[in-house]
């Protein structure tokens, strides 16, 4: 006579593999290969067209130019796009402020500062944002990019998939 193990099978194997299967999900997820699309904030233009610049030279596509944290949030709304980069001041308030209300509104859309704050180079001194991700203001297209690959698998666990 065969007594039946957890999972009703015969060796247990089923009820295995559902326990890894939940510890697999609660892991943080790995960086995602790109390129990704881009709404890209910034009240100073020749700042906006280096940075557009660099982005797409790195193969991103950068779907919006926009100056002001109501532009940043409608072309976020329109585009869907895969990250939100803003820069630290836009004409209508900080960028702080136009990530933490795409954060909110759309939790599938990476939104990342370009930031002069100390935490944009040393992850130990970065501000508790929540999804919001930081990047040195003077940073590397290398180190811009692992931010973004970082900050879109994030947004991507939490949210429904920008892009998608």
């Amino acid at each position: 006579m065969r007594i039946p193990t957890k999972g009703g099978s015969k060796n247990g194997a089923a009820a295995r593999r559902g326990s890894a299967g939940r510890d697999a999900r609660k892991a943080e997820p790995g960086p995602v290969a790109g390129p990704f699309r881009v709404v890209l904030a910034d009240r100073r233009l020749a700042s906006l067209a280096e940075t557009a610049t660099r982005l797409e030279r790195s193969g991103h596509e950068v779907v919006a130019r926009v100056g002001s944290i109501r532009a940043a949030l409608e072309n976020a709304e329109y585009f869907k796009p895969d990250v939100l980069l803003v820069a630290p001041h836009l004409e209508d308030g900080l960028g702080v402020a136009a990530a933490l209300a795409c954060a909110k509104a759309h939790p599938a859309i990476a939104p990342i500062v370009l930031a002069p704050h100390p935490g944009a180079s040393n992850p130990a001194a970065r501000p508790d944002w929540g999804n919001v991700a930081l990047a040195p203001l003077d940073g590397t297209p290398e180190e811009l990019d692992t931010i973004m690959r970082a900050a879109v698998a994030r947004a991507r666990s939490s949210g429904t998939g920008a892009g998608a």
